[in-house]
């Protein structure tokens, strides 16, 4: 029986570790023989190591965002929500003290739902990895209409929102997909979204992590201008000083883009990009 069944449906095609041993990539083979790609991420401080786990879920993706490699490789297939937990499986085999889940692999987390939030139920599981309220987060470029609904449906699992441009004609010039969703709208789910999540675990002032982080990709010379700051701050906050969300709900994260072989970006100088954040 042992040699022709098997406990799980997927293999680790190969490893792959940072010179710095920060991160690990695993290529994980597929049933049916197709592979995605998983990463292990070490965060090392003076007193721990916090380990997370970047997962895919789905091979290639539909969005064609054109500073993603995925994005060039189209949409071939969804994965099953065991073949979504196998991979951070494989990641607790290699680091025990696993703390946190993240759908920013390949493909588009809100556009194989179901899986996803099967997936979602088995990281929270206390008979599998027993993850807290809050350590897996759902990374979105942007399905309006599954936004809202991802806080009723599994309401311990945090959003992030790759929105990388401040204005509409940004985002589809960057991200193709963005068409399909009016900027004004998508940001009315995430507020939706809020509303769901605050109204089924009201938070203590001062004691409650963001809700939901904004991912900002800076291109050089693309969305990286003191102009394109100053745009994205008042997407967020108002004249009168209010946050859009609610103080506290959310928080920008600024990623300085990582060179893809092929794409037409280039990585923004370290002085453009202290001097977005500091616009």
């Amino acid at each position: 029986v042992e040699a022709t069944l098997s406990a799980r449906a997927c293999a680790v095609a190969s490893r792959h570790d940072s010179a710095d041993g920060s991160t690990t990539k695993l290529v994980v083979r597929l049933r049916d023989g197709r592979e995605v790609e998983t990463v292990v991420m070490r965060h090392g401080t003076l007193r721990s190591t916090r380990v997370s786990v970047c997962v895919s879920s789905q091979v290639g993706c539909a969005m064609a965002c054109s500073f993603c490699a995925t994005g060039t490789m189209g949409h071939s297939g969804d994965l099953t929500a065991g073949e979504i937990v196998e991979q951070a499986l494989f990641a607790k085999g290699l680091e025990p003290k696993l703390r946190n889940v993240v759908f920013m692999g390949m493909g588009e987390p809100l556009n194989n739902y179901r899986a996803v939030l099967d997936a979602c139920a088995a990281f929270f599981d206390d008979r599998l990895l027993a993850l807290r309220a809050g350590r897996v987060t759902v990374s979105t470029v942007g399905v309006a209409p599954r936004i809202e609904a991802l806080a009723a449906d599994e309401p311990r699992a945090s959003l992030a929102l790759s929105l990388h441009a401040p204005t509409q004609a940004q985002r589809v010039a960057i991200m193709p997909a963005a068409k399909h969703h009016d900027l004004d709208a998508l940001l009315g789910a995430v507020g939706a979204y809020v509303r769901v999540k605050e109204a089924a675990a009201p938070r203590k002032a001062g004691k409650s992590k963001p809700l939901v982080m904004i991912e900002y990709i800076l291109l050089g010379g693309v969305n990286d201008a003191d102009a394109d700051a100053d745009r994205l701050a008042r997407l967020l906050v108002d004249d009168a000083g209010a946050h859009r969300f609610g103080a506290g709900r959310a928080m920008v994260n600024l990623i300085a883009y990582n060179p893809t072989p092929g794409a037409p970006y280039a990585r923004p100088s370290e002085a453009r990009v202290r001097a977005f954040q500091a616009a």
